[in-house]
């Protein structure tokens, strides 16, 4: 016994996750997948005694590195919220979807009577909002299929309510060993060594109407007691095959605070490859913003050795 549980214990120290990932983690994206959904606003604001409802722009951003995501069928379908997450057959399509370089984008347009019939059926009755969503579906060569779903939040129109307002990822700062290295941001390609460290830090701006990235806001428990909080901003990171975050997922440090000398996460290529790493933020209130940047590994210089670290392919 005691020597099976020493081979289990050695077993277990040789596939730690960072640094000899014998199992693919959340980050490497080999298939096809979708990495994010946003929804432009991230809290669209009506007025519940007549007018338009706002329309909102839902983004979706779609990998496959097996083929050409633009080739992807997508069908989108919306209706309020359902508890597994599938909106029946009947709902509403979507308009045209449109799709560049894998970012397919189309707009929703709900009306008052989807909203009424959303809120009849909210446990909550509208509590925090009222809550539709969007079903995506997508269908790739080979039968490879896929759906996805985004809430979209509705609120009503009040005297003195602030909406969430979203934020983006407008560059990154770039590290290597500890040293300032430059920015990188939409439209750049990183052209790296393999198995060598690339330390990252995202730069945040807020998004249209906001002041701040990471908003304060106002809730209402369900005692009635009110309280003001701030978002709290994660990341998840992902890579095409041959590229490695030493994470799946990140937080935003606190206000006032600074990543460390290595970065808020790093990045390495594990071989000689061309890639995308995709850089994802979500505010914690619906809004979602990415940076996606293409990146190209050479092998080192004779004489010397890549970082092999996280070598598992």
């Amino acid at each position: 016994m005691r020597a099976a549980l020493a081979a289990l214990a050695l077993l277990g120290a040789g596939c730690e996750q960072y640094f000899d990932p014998c199992f693919a983690t959340a980050q490497q994206v080999k298939d096809l997948r979708v990495l994010a959904l946003r929804a432009d606003p991230p809290e669209a604001v009506f007025d519940p005694g007549g007018g338009g409802v706002p329309e909102v722009v839902v983004t979706a951003l779609v990998v496959d590195p097996a083929g050409d995501p633009d080739d992807v069928l997508a069908v989108a379908r919306f209706c309020p919220s359902t508890d597994d997450r599938r909106c029946p057959p009947d709902a509403p399509a979507v308009g045209v979807i449109e799709s560049v370089r894998g970012v397919f984008r189309f707009t929703v347009r709900a009306t008052h009577a989807m909203l009424a019939a959303a809120l009849d059926a909210d446990p909550l009755r509208g509590y925090g909002g009222i809550r539709l969503q969007v079903d995506l579906e997508l269908a790739a060569s080979f039968g490879r299929r896929l759906s996805a779903t985004k809430l979209l939040l509705y609120s009503p129109a009040a005297p003195g309510y602030v909406p969430n307002h979203g934020l983006e990822i407008v560059g990154l700062h770039l590290l290597r060993g500890g040293l300032p290295a430059g920015d990188a941001g939409p439209g750049t390609s990183l052209e790296l060594i393999a198995g060598e460290w690339l330390g990252i830090i995202p730069e945040l701006a807020p998004g249209d109407g906001a002041s701040m990235p990471a908003e304060e806001f106002e809730v209402v428990d369900l005692s009635g007691k009110r309280a003001r909080l701030r978002e709290h901003l994660s990341y998840s990171l992902y890579s095409t095959p041959h590229g490695r975050f030493t994470a799946d997922t990140a937080d935003q440090p606190p206000d006032g605070t600074t990543p460390s000398f290595a970065g808020l996460v790093r990045f390495m290529p594990t071989q000689q490859a061309r890639g995308t790493f995709y850089v994802v933020v979500r505010d914690g209130r619906g809004a979602v913003a990415w940076l996606s940047l293409d990146w190209g590994a050479v092998e080192p210089n004779e004489g010397r050795q890549p970082n092999r670290e996280l070598g598992c392919e």
